[in-house]
């Protein structure tokens, strides 16, 4: 396999969001504001004491989960023929999924704007209705279960075409599990957690495997596209 510089830093760009994409998803759980044991008006009143927070916390997370499902779609293109196929599936299953994660997120950063409204009972009762609404919450869920999807369809791919092993697919399936077996803030940071240590791996095997079969002077005497 031959590939231009070119070719080469769209790699390399590719593996870096392996990493970059999930650690922010890690980072943002530092700005999340805890849900109160007093009910949801007291974890508004929470937000409207703080409300930056919220909203530092659902641009950072939707950064991650944009820049985490477009590496794992880069990622697609290091898997030929065997495994091509269910990669190909996964990529546009990431591709779906990046509507899913955003539209919540702007679900966040929606509520930080009603958190600072100077009518708090108005704030929350628009709040409680937002978030409240089976329609939304169907549709962003089933969203957000097909980014899910796409990322083990895009390991299974790597799988098949022998480029990464099986822990990173269970290290993903742990944290699918984790995400919606624990309570409350946990949940997600370890079910992030867990999809870090899986991109991290994965990011890892890829380049051990693009190393050996592509040279250091390949890479660098290659003529640009």
């Amino acid at each position: 396999m031959e590939w231009t510089s070119t070719q080469a830093v769209r790699f390399r760009l590719t593996l870096s969001g392996l990493v970059a994409g999930p650690a922010l998803l890690v980072a943002s759980s530092a700005f999340i504001v805890p849900e109160s044991s007093d009910g949801l008006r007291a974890t508004f009143d929470a937000m409207a004491a703080q409300p930056w927070l919220l909203l530092v916390q659902s641009i950072v997370e939707a950064t991650g989960f944009a820049v985490s499902l477009a590496a794992f779609t880069a990622a697609t293109r290091a898997v030929r023929a065997r495994g091509g196929a269910l990669s190909t599936i996964g990529a546009v299953l990431c591709v779906v999924g990046v509507l899913g994660f955003t539209w919540s997120a702007a679900g966040g950063m929606f509520l930080s704007v009603l958190a600072r409204m100077d009518d708090q009972d108005a704030g929350f009762a628009a709040a409680m209705a937002m978030i409240g609404d089976p329609v939304t919450e169907a549709l962003i869920s089933t969203l957000m279960y097909a980014g899910e999807a796409g990322i083990l369809l895009v390991l299974l791919g790597m799988l098949s075409a022998h480029l990464i092993r099986i822990w990173p697919i269970l290290l993903v399936v742990a944290g699918v599990a984790a995400d919606a077996v624990l309570p409350g803030t946990l949940s997600g940071l370890t079910a992030d957690v867990l999809l870090l240590a899986a991109a991290v791996w994965t990011a890892l095997s890829l380049h051990r495997a693009v190393r050996t079969t592509v040279s250091t002077a390949q890479l660098v005497a290659a003529p640009a596209e």
